[in-house]
């Protein structure tokens, strides 16, 4: 999956394309994979392997509806240290969360706006 969405990004295909192609049958939403970017425990240097998936359904204005999976990964050689994720999750929604920054950045600046507004009126 990583792979196609790498090909379909330099073959210059847009968001929505890559998502229209990446349905599964029978589901509505798009699977996403998100695996941690580290290649090395930060700690100690030792190789990672996987520790775990975790499934959430995450909504962004930049990708709409998706069904992200985090793939997390933990030192082989110590599992007391720290599990590592995806960076690009966690620049898209907060650990977690649902909700994307962008999104929940465009509710804060409507509700400003609207207090703004409702002060002016009174």
């Amino acid at each position: 999956m990583r792979l196609f969405h790498e090909q379909a990004h330099l073959a210059g295909w847009q968001t929505t394309e890559i998502m229209r192609a990446t349905v599964k049958n029978g589901n509505h939403l798009p699977h996403v994979d998100f695996i941690a970017e580290v290649k090395q425990c930060q700690r100690c240097g030792g190789n990672l392997r996987v520790q775990k998936s975790k499934k959430r359904i995450v909504y962004t204005i930049e990708t709409g509806t998706i069904q992200a999976r985090e793939i997390r990964k933990v030192c082989s050689m110590d599992s007391s240290h720290s599990v590592e994720t995806s960076e690009t999750l966690s620049q898209l929604v907060p650990c977690g969360q649902r909700y994307g920054y962008d999104l929940i950045g465009e509710n804060l600046k409507r509700n400003l706006l609207f207090s703004v507004a409702t002060r002016i009126r009174n």
